[in-house]
């Protein structure tokens, strides 16, 4: 039969291809924070399609009841939520969900609930964006090279949000003098079976509503009338709508979108390149509807306090990234960058930097669209011995934001080189290793321990301590012969910070070769390292040898091995500066035991030992690996290369080598 001009629900057949069952991985992805997803991942899609540098995307929330069954023939909708439930039965979770969308759809004369999200100042979607939101898996097609998502997994976000698994799109895009509009509407259930033609067929799990002969959108008048997006001319309005079926108000918060979008886009908003729009709930003390540059802060505060009055007596902290995000757009707006620097690879980057007590001690990136990446990048978490700080740094560049997005993970919340493409993954890992050393450095420099000379005057005990030199005529006040204070004259004593100290682990090399060989037998326990041609670095019993070549396997040290593991111990330990970099080595080392094994490497000094968070290993290609899990084999020979964000040369150092014990 020709279903060229018949509208509505087609779920094409499988044609004996693949059929999916309910569960879609899209989906999931997204369960777990439906209404905060939505809002990070439908944002971040309108910022990507942004139509000018010189006006904000406009964005809203709405919630919008239509009288709309006919118009979306719902009743066709259901025949196919009705086979589906049958095929379900036996998977709770399944038949509960579809028969609840069965519910939602039974009085077809009565209004729908849905969640209308549009844009304004965008671009809208021609054919290969909009192919690649409404028919594609697994794709993203984005503007340029700077857009934010690169996975294709945030389209579903929407149907998370849906009871009915169903969203409709519409969008308005200029071709030339004209304006063109599209809509269609999109259903994920699962396959079943259906009658085409007459004859049943297995279909997909997905179907479409619009023309059924090729899934076809609507165009033009054939859209309905009630979801076109038109201005006050009754013109419809460049840009993207999404309708989510479905939503109730009862499940729904503003507040929760409003927070979402501030936590992940302060930085867009405060430059004016973003602004939303959404009607805060009743929770909210606050009486704007616009989220910009200049309602911000209320915004923030409102959040904050409607937030704080709620977890009061919790036990965890939910609103630690809401006040993170707050702590970051102050420091950004408030002052100048600390610092501006340019990597050949990802450009110009610029770094601020806060140094005060009380602050997370936390980094945020964020990437030139606006929108916050992570403040959990790998070798940016832990900065021992720093005084408290918080940091932000900007990637405002155009040169490298390619590398920089097919780097970030699919929740767009960590950079890992590994997902770049082979031939770039080395330039990616480089570059992206070069700017975190150098953020790790700077930060340094600003947040070091202050060291701090004070002199107190122990004038209590003028009254009861003898006299160390008397006062003329038997000596004078400034001292005698041993310059020592005459009595009247208060002491003084200096005051230092302490160094940390823990106990030294039982191999302690540098990476400073040393000339000729030593004499030494190698075989002391504790602070003395195995076989070794580089320096030892003196332990508690000097005389038991020098630097040079020791010809004993590695003590088992003071220290034991953390809780369910046990050391391991290790001979020949080897820590050679690699090249003219003083923060890359190669570390080699022969294990006397068979298993997975956790390295630790603790910076060493003549009583101590201060681990550092830091290192970051590589095998002999060049991958990264991790110093927690590396499979050894006994009496072969190991090595690797390691690099830290400081110095590892010339630097005494304690290996610790543990597996863990086996219950």
């Amino acid at each position: 039969m020709n279903h060229k001009n018949t509208i509505g629900w087609h779920f094409p057949p499988t044609n004996g291809g693949q059929a999916s069952g309910f569960n879609d991985a899209g989906i999931e992805y997204f369960t777990g924070s439906p209404l905060s997803s939505l809002a990070r991942e439908t944002v971040q899609n309108s910022m990507d399609a942004r139509r000018s540098t010189t006006s904000p995307v406009c964005i809203s929330f709405e919630l919008i009841k239509l009288e709309c069954a006919s118009d979306l023939r719902f009743g066709q909708l259901r025949e196919h939520l009705s086979a589906c439930i049958r095929l379900s039965s036996g998977n709770r979770k399944a038949e509960a969900t579809l028969t609840q969308a069965y519910e939602a759809l039974e009085a077809p004369d009565e209004s729908l609930e849905f969640l209308r999200i549009s844009d304004r100042e965008t671009t809208g979607l021609k054919d290969e964006n909009w192919r690649a939101l409404v028919k594609m898996q697994g794709a993203s097609i984005k503007h340029d090279a700077t857009a934010g998502g690169s996975f294709g997994f945030g389209k579903y976000a929407p149907f998370a949000v849906s009871p009915i698994r169903t969203v409709c799109y519409w969008t308005c895009f200029s071709d030339g003098t004209e304006r063109v509009e599209k809509f269609q509407g999109k259903c994920i259930l699962m396959s079943h079976n259906f009658a085409v033609d007459g004859e049943e067929v297995e279909t997909q799990g997905t179907g479409f509503f619009g023309y059924i002969d090729d899934c076809t959108e609507l165009r033009g008048t054939t859209i309905p009338e009630r979801f076109r997006v038109l201005d006050n001319d009754n013109r419809p309005i460049q840009g993207t709508a999404l309708w989510i079926a479905g939503v109730l108000s009862k499940n729904f918060s503003q507040s929760e979108i409003a927070r979402s979008v501030i936590e992940n886009f302060f930085w867009a908003i405060q430059k004016g390149h973003l602004k939303v729009i959404i009607e805060p709930d009743d929770k909210l003390a606050i009486d704007e509807l616009e989220i910009d540059n200049k309602t911000i802060s209320k915004w923030f505060d409102a959040l904050l306090t409607s937030a704080d009055a709620t977890q009061t007596g919790r036990g965890h902290q939910p609103l630690d990234s809401l006040r993170e995000a707050k702590m970051f757009l102050d420091l950004l707006r408030e002052t100048e960058p600390t610092e501006t620097l340019r990597d050949r690879v990802l450009g110009r980057y610029r770094l601020w930097i806060r140094v005060d007590s009380h602050l997370p001690s936390k980094v945020a990136l964020i990437r030139n669209t606006g929108m916050l990446i992570t403040t959990k990048q790998r070798r940016l978490l832990r900065f021992p011995g720093l005084r408290d700080f918080v940091a932000v740094c900007v990637f405002d560049s155009q040169e490298g934001n390619e590398l920089l997005r097919q780097m970030e993970n699919p929740q767009h919340n960590q950079f890992e080189p590994n997902r770049l493409p082979e031939s770039d993954r080395r330039l990616g890992r480089l570059a992206l290793r070069r700017v975190v050393n150098e953020i790790r450095d700077k930060i340094k420099e600003h947040a070091a321990p202050v060291v701090e000379e004070s002199d107190h005057e122990l004038t209590e005990l003028v009254d009861l301590l003898p006299d160390v030199e008397a006062p003329s005529p038997y000596g004078g006040s400034q001292g005698g012969a041993n310059n020592e204070k005459a009595f009247g004259v208060s002491a003084t004593i200096k005051h230092r910070l302490p160094r940390r100290r823990i106990k030294a682990g039982p191999l302690v090399a540098t990476a400073q070769e040393t000339k000729g060989d030593g004499d030494g037998d190698g075989k002391e326990a504790g602070n003395y390292g195995g076989k070794m041609n580089q320096r030892v670095s003196p332990g508690p019993n000097p005389s038991g040898g020098s630097g040079g070549d020791g010809a004993g396997a590695g003590g088992t040290g003071p220290r034991g091995g953390s809780r369910g593991h046990e050391r391991i111990e290790v001979s020949d330990v080897r820590l050679i500066q690699k090249g003219s970099s003083s923060n890359r080595c190669i570390l080699s080392f022969t294990p006397m035991a068979t298993g997975l094994a956790r390295i630790r490497l603790s910076e060493a000094g003549d009583s101590y030992a201060i681990q550092r968070e830091d290192i970051a290993a590589y095998d002999q290609k060049g991958n990264p690996i991790t110093l927690d899990s590396i499979s050894v084999d006994s009496g072969k020979r190991i090595s690797l290369e390691v690099e830290g964000s400081g110095l590892l040369a010339p630097i005494a150092w304690s290996i610790v080598l543990t597996r863990k014990v086996a219950e």
